[in-house]
């Protein structure tokens, strides 16, 4: 190469390598700038709108009257339990004094 080549690559090789540097910092500045908005919306939720109605709300409607029903007359379990248990504890009873007897 002959020396003039040299000296002008010598005298634009710095201005190129700060003009690339510019370009990456810029590039760089850019990216980091991206980052912080990408972050910034993540944080901020938008709220999700309410749905337009296009009608008047109606009046609700009453429920229809339930007929009256008469109670049917019940047999409760613990009544026909407790006349079992008083048959039950005669039959204990009853045998009871029969062992009594058989030992005298």
């Amino acid at each position: 190469m002959p020396a003039s080549r040299r000296e002008l690559r010598r005298r634009l090789s710095p201005e190129l390598a700060q003009q690339r540097g510019r370009a990456k910092e810029q590039q760089f500045i850019q990216k980091v700038q991206e980052m912080l908005m990408e972050e910034e919306n993540k944080r901020i939720h938008i709220a999700q709108g309410l749905p337009w109605t296009t009608g008047e709300p109606g009046c609700l409607l009453k429920p229809p009257v339930k007929e009256r029903t008469e109670p049917i007359d019940l047999v409760l379990h613990s009544d026909v339990r407790a006349v079992e248990r008083v048959k039950f504890d005669q039959y204990v009873s009853l045998l009871q004094t029969h062992f009594i007897q058989y030992l005298l």
